[in-house]
């Protein structure tokens, strides 16, 4: 009973007509072929055939109706968990929008993301990290891999897909902005809009934070083989350490506005986040930079969307839509084939073709 003509095990038959069912899936189909036709596409024989879809039909997967078989979508889509600390999806919105465009595209690939909220501090975390272990979902997508390590977590316990370039210090699946490019790309498009003489405004912290020294080492070799190299005088660096309360950062950031401002050489600024670009455009026009007339302003954007500023300045896409793209086609690769190789993968970003516009008093508004 479990072989079939051919010596095809009753594993091999059942393998065939799960992935027939992914395969209609993703064609937009629910019927599903009788018996017969089965066999022949299969290879397998009726009897074993039929054992298989009541095992499916028992499990809600197919379901029988006046004219044959259809299959039940919802039981079908491959279930994945994406985890997030609820703290971080506030204040990094590109989590947020890395969320809602991975849900908005999974259906398309028959997967069913379900978002899991870990709290902070640590003792709020662990009832969201018992809800991950005992999902019978395979696959996890993590942003935030250095909380999750500090409350040990196993990532072996699920097959983990990490979207923060950071990850890549201790692991390999990694799917992510390429942070190295993002820094090329900021040097190329300030040289051909004719700028020569630009700074770079980095952030630093009591870590270093592989994603920042990528987009700051990206801009920096980019502008010597333009022929603009940049010495230490060039490159301003804003200290950010754990704890450091609201008034301190804006103290720092307004200082290295004045060092900017009273350096009066600089045509150009690249500001490797945008979290704080509102203030410090704000502190060089209270020492009297025009912008965008005196100086232009380039940037990354965590949301994909017009960022909110005064003026219009240029900004790098952190490539949320290639990166949520790039994880679906994977995970249904993973799934097909059988497999768990993932290698890194890098996800270029591309400068917004839309100005980036900002109202004083009011809402966005397209340009």
């Amino acid at each position: 009973m479990g072989a079939t003509r051919n010596n095809q095990s009753r594993a091999v038959t059942k393998e065939k007509i799960l992935q027939l069912i992914q395969n209609l899936l993703e064609q937009g189909e629910n019927a599903f072929p009788s018996e017969r036709e089965l066999a022949v596409r299969t290879g397998g024989s009726r009897g074993v055939i039929r054992g298989i879809l009541e095992e499916l039909e028992q499990e809600d997967r197919l379901r029988q109706t006046p004219n044959g078989r259809i299959i039940h979508p919802q039981a079908n889509l491959i279930p994945v968990l994406f985890a997030a600390v609820g703290r971080n999806m506030v204040e990094n919105r590109s989590w947020a929008k890395l969320w809602f465009t991975l849900s908005r595209l999974a259906p398309r690939y028959g997967i069913k993301p379900e978002l899991v909220l870990v709290g902070w501090p640590r003792e709020k975390a662990y009832p969201a990290i018992r809800q991950i272990q005992e999902s019978r979902a395979k696959y996890l997508i993590v942003t935030c891999h250095d909380f999750f390590q500090s409350l040990q977590f196993d990532f072996d316990s699920k097959f983990t897909i990490f979207t923060d370039e950071d990850a890549l210090r201790q692991h390999d699946h990694v799917i992510s902005l390429d942070n190295r490019e993002a820094g090329r790309l900021a040097a190329r498009t300030l040289y051909e809009a004719g700028y020569r003489n630009p700074t770079l405004v980095t952030e630093n912290f009591s870590f270093l934070y592989f994603p920042y020294e990528q987009r700051a080492k990206g801009f920096l070799e980019e502008c010597r083989n333009l022929g603009i190299p940049r010495e230490e005088k060039d490159i301003f660096t804003i200290p950010l350490y754990r704890g450091i309360s609201e008034k301190e950062i804006i103290e720092r950031v307004f200082a290295v506005g004045e060092q900017i401002a009273k350096a009066k050489c600089f045509d150009s600024l690249f500001y490797i986040t945008d979290e704080r670009v509102p203030l410090l455009c704000d502190t060089l026009m209270e020492f009297g930079i025009r912008l965008p007339e005196d100086m232009e302003i380039i940037s990354l954007n965590a949301t994909g969307s017009r960022m909110n500023y005064r003026f219009p300045f240029t900004t790098l896409s952190v490539a949320t839509e290639g990166i949520a793209t790039r994880i679906l086609e994977e995970i249904s690769r993973m799934e097909r084939e059988k497999t768990t190789d993932l290698k890194p993968i890098r996800i270029p970003p591309f400068i917004h073709t839309q100005e980036t516009v900002y109202q004083k008093k009011g809402s966005y508004r397209c340009i």
